[in-house]
């Protein structure tokens, strides 16, 4: 048989695109894993179905050392969680309990279905945020190329010519002057939109200050509040369901938010659980929770079906986060297109400023 190569990668390079594991990959890792168990098939031979199917080197390794962990009795819960930069809290304590409880299947069912509805709605936060970053990302490359390649021509020949340079072409001159050895700092904003958006994420990454620097952020402030809210209701319901106890799912769920006002209030709401109240009581008591959401638990609550409005509740939120989104993004793109006109044209005009003074004094 004769083989034809169609491509040829140097192992490095390989090595480097797959230097961690995405998302996704550890979503549908999870989802296929769970799928060869509810078929009544041993772990350590869904590990070697997935083995064959793998590609992606750090997930053959991940897998491999899987299973070398349950051939020697170890449980999943505690394999998985060597690594836990790609499964969270939250996936080890329901694993954990599903093993504690033999109900292993439906809770990596619960996982996997809580997996799909993360998995789209960052999918739709993508492309909600894409287009206001593209434009972003063009305002940064064209300033940098005007202030590295263009500006430095028209200076040199406005020296040759002699032309009396006005203030503001003067300014413009001097930041390029200054950005000629300091233009990292135009490129270094976009390298990070770059590895935010296109290069792979591990799972759960610990991001406190940047968070917090989201967190105070005056125009986008609100989006990142009611994001770490949407995700802990989602968290919350998810593990009420798995049946852990509603003062043990508030901190489990809280997993690695940093958003210092939510986090004060879940310890409020364990004290007043822990003292006999209600959850809707409790919540009612705080700041972060929107009236809305406090009237679906007090229902849940009163109808035995909290776990069922949790569900609906985290639903409702994703809902009113992607119509925010939504709207940002109408605001911030003329916004963005504003900016980058006043830049490019405030530049374009700098430059041509002593031409039309030359053309005036002739």
């Amino acid at each position: 048989m004769d083989i034809i190569f169609m491509r040829i990668f140097p192992s490095w390079l390989l090595r480097f695109h797959q230097r961690t594991i995405r998302v996704s990959d550890i979503f549908l890792f999870l989802k296929q894993f769970t799928l060869l168990m509810t078929a009544s098939i041993s772990m350590t031979a869904c590990c070697d179905i997935l083995l064959s199917q793998q590609t992606h080197f750090r997930l053959r390794s991940l897998i491999r050392t899987l299973k070398q962990d349950l051939l020697a009795g170890k449980s999943l819960s505690h394999s998985l969680s060597r690594y836990p930069h790609y499964f969270g809290p939250l996936t080890f304590q329901l694993i954990q309990l599903g093993e504690h409880t033999g109900n292993l299947g439906g809770m990596l069912t619960l996982l996997t279905q809580h997996h799909d509805k993360q998995l789209a709605f960052r999918r739709r936060l993508k492309q909600a945020l894409f287009y206001p970053c593209l434009l972003t990302v063009f305002a940064l490359l064209m300033t940098d190329g005007m202030f590295i390649f263009i500006i430095p021509r028209f200076e040199a020949l406005f020296h040759e010519a002699n032309i009396a340079i006005p203030a503001l072409t003067a300014l413009i001159f001097h930041l390029a002057n200054g950005l000629q050895t300091l233009h990292w700092l135009l490129i270094l904003p976009l390298l990070f939109l770059v590895k935010r958006l296109i290069l792979p994420k591990p799972l759960a990454s610990p991001r406190p200050r940047l968070q917090h620097m989201l967190m105070q952020a005056p125009l986008i402030c609100r989006f990142f509040q009611k994001l770490e809210l949407t995700r802990f209701i989602r968290h919350l319901a998810i593990t009420y369901s798995a049946g852990i106890a509603i003062v043990d799912a508030l901190i489990l769920s809280l997993g690695d938010c940093h958003h210092s006002p939510l986090t004060t209030d879940i310890a409020t709401l364990r004290r007043q659980i822990n003292a006999g109240h209600s959850l809707h009581q409790a919540l009612a008591s705080t700041q972060s929770f929107p009236p809305h959401l406090i009237t679906l638990i007090k229902i849940g609550e009163t109808s035995g079906s909290l776990d069922r409005m949790l569900h609906q509740s985290a639903d409702l939120l994703e809902s009113d986060l992607n119509a925010l989104s939504e709207h940002m993004t109408q605001l911030l793109e003329p916004l963005i297109m504003l900016v980058l006109g006043v830049l490019i044209g405030g530049l374009v005009l700098g430059l041509y400023l002593p031409i039309f003074t030359l053309g005036n004094a002739i």
